[in-house]
C-alpha cells in the first residue's frame, strides 16, 4: 500500500508543478493572454515575367524579276536581218518592222509597244494568220509562231531587247 501512496503523492507534486509553471513568475498575478497570432502582411508580388512570343520573320514573296533594268546588249545590236532564216538577239523599239522565215512560211514582226509592263508585238505571216500578243513585265518566252519562239528579255525606255530562237 505504501507503494499506492507515494505513487498518488508524485502525481500530486507533479500536478502542482504544472500549475505553478503555467501561472508564470509574476508572484501570482493574473496570467498575460498568449500572443495573438500574426496575420502576414501581404508583400507585394512582382508580376511574373511573361516570356515574349518568338519574332516571326516576315514571309516574303521570291521577287519576280522585271524586264526593266536588264541588260540592254543585244547580240545581233539593231541588225534584225539576223532574224530572217536563224536564231537572232536583237534591240528594238516601237514601230520597227522586219521578216522572218518560219517552217511554214514568213512573217512581219512589228514591235507595237514598248513600256515597263513589257513589249507588244504584231506577227502576221504570209498564210493569212496574224495577231498581236505582249509579253508582260517579266522576262521570258512569250510567243511562238511555227516552232519560232519569242523572248523578251529586257526593256529600257521605247527599247527592249528580243530573242528569236528557232
Amino acid at each position: 500500500m505504501v507503494t499506492l501512496r507515494a505513487f498518488g503523492a508524485a502525481v500530486l507534486v507533479g500536478l502542482i508543478s504544472l500549475t505553478v509553471g503555467c501561472s508564470g513568475d509574476d508572484g501570482g498575478a493574473a496570467a498575460s493572454p498568449p500572443p495573438a497570432a500574426s496575420t502576414p502582411t501581404p508583400t507585394p508580388t512582382s508580376p511574373t515575367p511573361t516570356a515574349l512570343p518568338t519574332p516571326t520573320p516576315a514571309k516574303t514573296t521570291p521577287r519576280v524579276p522585271t524586264l526593266v533594268g536588264q541588260s540592254m546588249r543585244a547580240k545581233d545590236g539593231r541588225n534584225t536581218s539576223h532574224c530572217l532564216k536563224k536564231s537572232c538577239e536583237v534591240l528594238v523599239s516601237t514601230g520597227s518592222q522586219f521578216r522572218i522565215k518560219t517552217s511554214k512560211d514568213f512573217a512581219t514582226i512589228t514591235i507595237v509597244a514598248v513600256s515597263p509592263q513589257g513589249l507588244t508585238i504584231g506577227l502576221y505571216g504570209d498564210s493569212g494568220f496574224g495577231g498581236q500578243t505582249s509579253s508582260g513585265s517579266a522576262p521570258g518566252e512569250f510567243v511562238a509562231y511555227n516552232e519560232v519562239h519569242f523572248i523578251a528579255l529586257a526593256v529600257s525606255g521605247k527599247s527592249a531587247v528580243l530573242r528569236l530562237t528557232r
